[in-house]
């Protein structure tokens, strides 16, 4: 193990309380601050040297700018279950930086962590009433911490909607057998085929997309 090139930098980590991660009772009371232009960069600067697990594709390398265009539903997924989170521990531990910025980072990474754990559990393969509990309690310290401190700031319709997910989850199970994501996948096809605005033409073409749509061929 010791000849492994990962374990060097990991040993070299900074000692920090296991309650640094330990969320299951964190509740957020002070403000969480806004990145500055130069964290964005470390962070973007991060997330373009982490190495990921094979099934997290990779973000833009220019994250954050218009350029890249939209991102995709899973793409967000993917960055707050492992992308950010990960840059904001290196932001909030690693990244030389005075002190008061070190709080900030680091109350900046525990109220993104709420976010995090809320999508994981959210989006996990089995779901149940503690699950669900779990989900409002992140979620909600989550907006919380959007809230507290800027007043004048008003929460979306998707944070709304985010607090009636478990209600879903109790009467549908888990999330994985009724997202979008599939009919998302069909969209984007339809998109690129080359019709010309002519309709019906390429009705074989679409037929055969549906099928291998709702032919199963591998987990979702």
């Amino acid at each position: 193990v010791s000849n492994d090139p990962l374990v060097g930098p990991l040993l070299e980590l900074p000692q920090v309380g296991p309650d640094f991660f330990d969320l299951s009772d964190h509740e957020v009371e002070q403000k969480v601050e806004p990145l500055t232009s130069s964290q964005v960069k470390v962070l973007r600067d991060r997330i373009n040297l982490t190495q990921r697990p094979r099934w997290h594709a990779k973000p833009p390398h220019n994250l954050g700018e218009a350029s890249h265009g939209k991102l995709k539903a899973d793409q967000w997924r993917s960055l707050i279950e492992f992308d950010i989170p990960v840059a904001l521990a290196y932001l909030a531990v690693l990244h030389p930086q005075p002190l008061h910025d070190r709080k900030r980072a680091e109350k900046r990474f525990h109220n993104t962590m709420h976010l995090a754990l809320a999508v994981g559990i959210g989006t996990s393969r089995s779901t149940c009433k503690a699950f669900q509990e779990r989900y409002v309690f992140h979620m909600q310290q989550y907006l919380k911490g959007l809230m507290i401190g800027n007043k004048g700031r008003k929460l979306k319709p998707n944070h709304h909607a985010a607090l009636h997910f478990p209600s879903f989850l109790y009467l549908f199970g888990p999330v994985r057998g009724w997202w979008t994501f599939p009919f998302e996948r069909v969209v984007g096809w339809l998109q690129n085929v080359p019709s010309n605005h002519k309709v019906g033409k390429y009705l074989s073409v679409s037929a055969s997309i549906l099928d291998s749509l709702f032919t199963p061929s591998r987990p979702v």
